[in-house]
């Protein structure tokens, strides 16, 4: 992993941060299909696409509801940080998320679609 990948990681965490709180005030719009919420959804597609371009995220499949993260990048996040990264992955996803070492294949957390967040 290049030393760049971790700067890059961090500065996805402060994006990442403020898309959390995004999330939460996003899901108070009753209506799914408002404009508001479809402008919402494709931000997170951006970010996450940002993630997948940085090596932040290393793979994303959202039907079998699996998220690879760089594990050194998931290391220097704090737990606010990584509860924020699932809820923003199973809002990607529409699903429950199990976050991954794309390394070891080790489970780091997941996060279910009714919200209940666990970390081994």
């Amino acid at each position: 992993m290049k030393l760049g990948s971790v700067k890059d990681g961090l500065i996805f965490l402060g994006i990442l941060i403020f898309v959390g709180w995004a999330i939460m005030e996003g899901t108070k719009n009753p209506e799914p299909d408002s404009p508001a919420q479809l402008e919402f959804r494709s931000k997170i597609a951006e970010l996450v696409q940002d993630g997948l371009k940085t090596g932040t995220i290393h793979s994303v499949n959202c039907a079998d509801g699996e998220v690879q993260i760089n594990p050194l990048v998931w290391a220097v996040w704090d737990a606010n940080g990584k509860k924020a990264f699932a809820e923003l992955m199973r809002t990607h996803c529409h699903t429950s998320v199990v976050i991954i070492d794309n390394r070891s294949g080790r489970k780091l957390a997941s996060l279910s679609f009714l919200g209940s967040y666990e970390v081994p």
